[in-house]
């Protein structure tokens, strides 16, 4: 969004190839927050900071113009717009920032990324908003009043059980490079599926638990 070659004009290019059939799909944006990420130790120290709150206009003016030009081409389009994932929990950064202070003021910052968004989607009938930071507190728990580590475990099936953690075994979430991992992953795009068809009412299937564990059970023996 933010790069010399960015991504949306190109995707509109491609889907004003074939403008009837995105009468009724669907465009995920869903973006990294490196930018967001350089500032934590910033937010800990002096939340609402001005170099954060200009990164955070930043942002949302990126996602405003993104929403807008597919506008112009594509308004029935379903555009999801998927929210921040909260740094602190991320397995890399568990060492770090251990008081319920600092992780109030990290959540604000990302609290006010997300809002933006609601507030983008609230004036589209054609968009959602996907919550990122609730999807993961469901599935992996986050740290606990005082700001400490304290995660559930995911199970999948009757025998793998993933935390959260680093490495590149199906038991960790987050692989060694500190991307998301396998089961990670396939949950996530269970979770997605089933925005799409409660939330944007899109005909698709649900992805089963059943399912979830097959694939990762195919992938992982």
């Amino acid at each position: 969004m933010v790069t010399r070659r960015r991504q949306i004009p190109r995707h509109v290019n491609m889907m004003n190839e074939d403008p009837k059939r995105w009468q009724n799909g669907v465009v995920v944006i869903r973006v990294g927050l490196a930018s967001l990420a350089s500032l934590l130790d910033m937010q800990v120290a002096t939340p609402g900071a001005p170099a954060v709150q200009a990164r955070l206009q930043s942002c949302m003016a990126r996602f405003r113009e993104s929403v807008a030009l597919i506008r112009r081409h594509h308004p029935q389009t379903h555009i999801v717009l998927v929210g921040s994932f909260e740094d602190s929990n991320d397995a890399a950064n568990l060492d770090h920032w251990q008081s319920a202070r600092e992780i109030a003021n990290i959540a604000l910052m990302f609290d006010a990324f997300d809002d933006g968004l609601r507030a983008i989607v609230a004036n589209d009938p054609n968009a959602s908003f996907f919550d990122d930071r609730a999807w993961f507190r469901a599935m992996w728990g986050s740290r606990d009043a005082q700001g400490r580590p304290a995660y559930k475990t995911v199970a999948i099936g009757p025998t793998l059980r993933v935390t959260n953690t680093m490495g590149d075994e199906p038991t960790h979430a987050l692989l060694s490079d500190d991307h998301a991992g396998l089961v990670w992953n396939v949950l996530w795009a269970q979770a997605l599926v089933r925005h799409l068809h409660d939330v944007a009412k899109m005909p698709v299937t649900p992805i089963s638990d059943a399912e979830v564990e097959r694939l990762v059970r195919s992938l992982t023996e």
